[in-house]
């Protein structure tokens, strides 16, 4: 499910980006030569943990900074420390998945350490404000959420032991969606587009996915769904979408400036 969710983010991000007219000159320039070396490697090389860690590391940074271009927040470094604490819990994660570094001693102590910052950077802001705000409190949330995941199986007792960053997959991907959703509000025949084209282009990938699975119908879209859902090109797909989507801009998401929240 969260393959067919992200892959689809990715697809309807590239649809929207040409009907914007960004897919141009330069970005093929761009694009272009990452996506054949990244291919190219995955057929010459065993790259899967390498990709696998490169691709949830990018992520992390990735998540945040675009996340708050989608709450409509200004290029700046306002709000960049609230995110540290659960890129830290994160690449705990990272470390215990793809680089073999299982160690509930480490999650431990990122955890506390995490935790410490987030609830003193928390209290800070209501004691000097009087509240919390929207945005530092649904940091605060994706922090909570991302730690509990994090910990379950691994630390905490219990058989489960989800991906955490599963999560933030999901919740980049809906937010995505919510923020177009929002977007052609206004205009119900470009509302009903998007929504027939995000509804076709998940269902087409769900059909993919199973014949993934049931690939006695059909071994031509078993493989094609395997180009799309399986590891390392489901992380180069994830690479490639990093190089579509950056902005120059981005970079002062994580350059400390005077009067930064």
């Amino acid at each position: 499910m969260t393959g067919i969710l992200v892959q689809g983010h990715f697809l309807l991000g590239y649809i929207y980006q040409y009907k914007a007219g960004k897919i141009n000159q330069a970005y093929a320039f761009r694009y272009l030569p990452v996506a054949v070396i990244l291919f190219g490697a995955c057929f010459f090389f065993s790259v899967e943990k390498v990709f696998g860690l490169i691709a949830a590391g990018y992520f992390l940074i990735h998540f945040f900074y675009d996340e708050r271009y989608l709450l409509l927040e200004r290029p700046e470094s306002s709000g960049w420390k609230i995110a540290l604490p659960t890129i830290g819990i994160l690449f705990a994660e990272i470390l215990y998945r793809y680089a073999g570094l299982r160690s509930s001693l480490l999650i431990i102590g990122v955890f506390i350490l995490s935790a410490t910052y987030i609830f003193w950077l928390t209290l800070s802001e209501i004691f000097r404000t009087g509240r919390l705000s929207w945005r530092n409190g649904y940091f605060l949330m994706t922090f909570g959420v991302a730690s509990l995941l994090t910990l379950s199986g691994k630390v905490l007792s219990g058989p489960v032991n989800p991906n955490a960053l599963h999560f933030l997959f999901l919740m980049h991907s809906a937010n995505w969606y919510w923020r177009y959703v929002e977007k052609f509000g206004a205009d119900r025949k470009s509302l009903q587009k998007f929504c027939i084209e995000t509804i076709a282009v998940n269902a087409v990938l769900g059909g993919l996915m199973f014949f993934r699975f049931h690939s006695s119908y059909s071994v031509l879209l078993s493989a094609l769904a395997g180009v799309l859902f399986l590891n390392p090109y489901f992380q180069v797909w994830s690479l490639l979408h990093f190089v579509a989507t950056y902005r120059p801009s981005d970079i002062m998401n994580w350059a400390p400036v005077r009067n930064s929240a």
